[in-house]
């Protein structure tokens, strides 16, 4: 178990942006954390951890009572939020926020079998309060993360191994409402991804080579991100990479 006050500096380009900033506090965050692990024989262990977190003094925009300098940030230049992650709103250090999770992680290692993984699922919510008094979820909120990661050495020379990820889709505004009213409202879509992995190594001669294949979003899954809105006010699609395959030799003398 772990508790602990923390302090950080308010950004210096909110300081350069507005005048009326130069009196901002530090920001102040409270963290209590306690977990415990479970040793199941040589090859396994399994773990949980919750916490819970307080953060005051954050500050906030006196222009849009709603907005916590916490939920901005600097996606397309941050022409999305007005450009109020640069600072150039009147802000005050009274927003407050909470945090809190917990997580649930098992690891198997490679002792006396060929194959190894990891799975790691958390559970949580963020949320955020300015001026205006009304409690909102927080922009990078995202109440389910999972990931899980298998390998598997066939012998001292092959090695297979696969990755899964999945997590919530994070909050948005709706264009065709009241920002304040509506901010953060809705949600994106859940985002999840595959990732395949093999290798092949050879010794020769003193040195290692080793020749692989690595096949990240095998199903070319689109990312879950918030959609990009013109000036008339039409959805766009953020883009999309696609299948990403890599192929590399590695050689280690």
């Amino acid at each position: 178990a772990s508790v602990g006050r923390y302090y950080q500096s308010p950004s210096i380009l909110w300081y350069a942006a507005n005048p009326y900033n130069a009196k901002l506090s530090p920001l102040g965050a409270d963290h209590f954390i306690m977990g415990s692990e479970y040793l199941m024989g040589p090859e396994t262990v399994v773990g949980v951890e919750g916490y819970f977190k307080r953060y005051f003094q954050y500050p906030a925009s006196l222009n849009r009572p709603y907005l916590v300098m916490a939920n901005t940030g600097a996606a397309f230049t941050g022409a999305m939020e007005g450009f109020a992650s640069f600072g150039i709103d009147s802000l005050e250090s009274k927003g407050i926020g909470h945090s809190r999770g917990i997580e649930l992680f098992i690891q198997k290692k490679m002792v006396n079998s060929p194959w190894y993984g990891i799975l790691s699922i958390s559970h949580s919510a963020t949320d955020f309060t300015g001026l205006d008094g009304i409690r909102r979820q927080s922009s990078q909120d995202q109440p389910w993360t999972i990931g899980l990661a298998l390998g598997l050495q066939i012998s001292n020379n092959w090695v297979f191994g696969a990755k899964f990820r999945y997590a919530s889709g994070t909050p948005y505004t709706p264009p065709d409402q009241s920002i304040a009213g509506a901010y953060n409202s809705a949600r994106v879509n859940a985002d999840h991804s595959l990732d395949l992995y093999g290798s092949r190594r050879w010794t020769i001669k003193g040195f290692n080579l080793t020749a692989f294949v690595n096949v990240l979003n095998v199903y070319s899954r689109k990312p879950s991100t918030p959609p990009i809105f013109s000036e008339e006010s039409l959805r766009e699609d953020p883009p999309s990479l696609g299948i990403v395959p890599t192929i590399g030799v590695i050689a280690e003398f």
